[in-house]
């Protein structure tokens, strides 16, 4: 089974480089046994010694970079659906969660150039890119619904979408036509024919602005590794995980079961269903029952998600929480539980998340 440590050097608003970082990584590739790293973001970092040994050690090592977050006024911001910039979410984690608008072109093409302007000569295998998605209700309802600027619109009207009639009617008091009725393939299915329409042209945007951030590094000959959703949250922020899986090397999908924090289970069910019931959506455990658990985080719905992962076209590497943070409180028991049923599905293999430079913990 393959095993990639990640490890978060800092933002690109980071100047300091955190000390030793090719020995203390070192240090984990070796006691982990990982085939690979996935490593960034801070240009500061001077990644080439690190490539080196673990390129000596036949490790590979990828650069993890956000695309749609992080680059704050050199980005053209997501707008919500009345024409405002998303709030960012709030949370404990020590990067940026506002979300820039995924049809601009600028913003699809910030990626490539901070690669080309400060990482190119590290020699990196390939990259690992994060942040491929819309805002989700952690972010607040409005901007949960995803990007509404005019060249979103247009991408939502040129799939049959009436745009000015979903807004109208996101106006009214009652919303619970954005309640999804059932699942299907890798999203949901709703009964009003216009937001199912919406939800699909939402991920096909994101799916058609990913094969144009990844397409540069492909022919630079890198690798390409996607950070996704859990699969019952992923098809809300704009990902379908079949059609991602087929523009990846591999996936590694965020199932983060205990983080409270982005992208965490526990913290995205709890603010989509906040900010929905607050909006006139009373969800309730809608998502729940989709799945046949009263608990997303669990340990069988993990399985049933790894399962279901394992007949995606690409390698996949869940990610597994190893870190002991006030907000990502891991044991050894549940790392190992984790592992071994990713081992048991069959998969590629797993990816030690989410810092492991911070406070972790190993499989006992």
């Amino acid at each position: 089974m393959q095993v990639f440590v990640q490890a978060f050097t800092g933002g690109f608003a980071k100047p300091d480089q955190p000390p030793d970082i090719v020995n203390r990584l070192l240090g984990v590739v070796e006691r982990s046994q990982a085939t690979g790293v996935a490593i960034g973001w801070n240009p500061a970092v001077d990644y080439r010694p690190l490539v080196e040994r673990c390129h000596d050690r036949g490790v590979q090592v990828y650069l993890w970079l956000p695309v749609f977050s992080e680059y704050g006024a050199a980005a053209r911001p997501a707008l919500d659906y009345r024409g405002q910039p998303h709030a960012a979410a709030q949370s404990g984690a020590d990067d940026d969660f506002s979300f820039a608008c995924p049809s601009q072109t600028t913003n699809r093409q910030l990626v490539g150039q901070y690669y080309d302007r400060y990482f190119a000569a590290s020699g990196f295998d390939g990259v690992m890119l994060d942040k491929i998605r819309f805002s989700s209700f952690g972010n607040g309802f409005r901007a949960g619904l995803g990007c509404f600027c005019p060249a979103c619109a247009q991408a939502y009207a040129d799939a049959g979408v009436d745009v000015t009639r979903l807004i109208a009617r996101l106006d009214q008091p009652d919303k619970a036509w954005l309640t999804p009725q059932r699942r299907r393939d890798w999203g949901y299915a709703y009964a009003d024919p216009m937001i199912d329409q919406f939800y699909r042209a939402r991920a096909d945007l994101i799916g058609r602005a990913v094969a144009a951030v990844a397409a540069p590094f492909r022919r630079r000959g890198l690798g390409v590794g996607l950070d996704v959703f859990a699969p019952p949250l992923a098809y809300l922020v704009g990902q379908d995980l079949a059609s991602l899986a087929g523009q990846a090397d591999f996936l590694k999908p965020m199932i983060y079961r205990v983080t409270d924090s982005p992208a965490g289970i526990p913290y995205e069910t709890a603010k989509l269903k906040t900010e929905l019931t607050a909006a006139g959506c009373p969800i309730g455990q809608r998502l729940e029952d989709l799945w046949a658990t009263d608990d997303l985080a669990g340990q069988r719905p993990y399985e049933d998600q790894l399962a279901g992962l394992a007949g995606l076209d690409c390698a996949v590497l869940p990610g597994v929480e190893v870190n002991r943070l006030p907000i990502c409180a891991t044991s050894a028991d549940y790392v190992t539980a984790s592992l071994a049923a990713i081992e048991r599905v069959g998969l590629a293999g797993a990816v030690l998340s989410w810092n492991v430079l911070a406070a972790v913990v190993y499989p006992s």
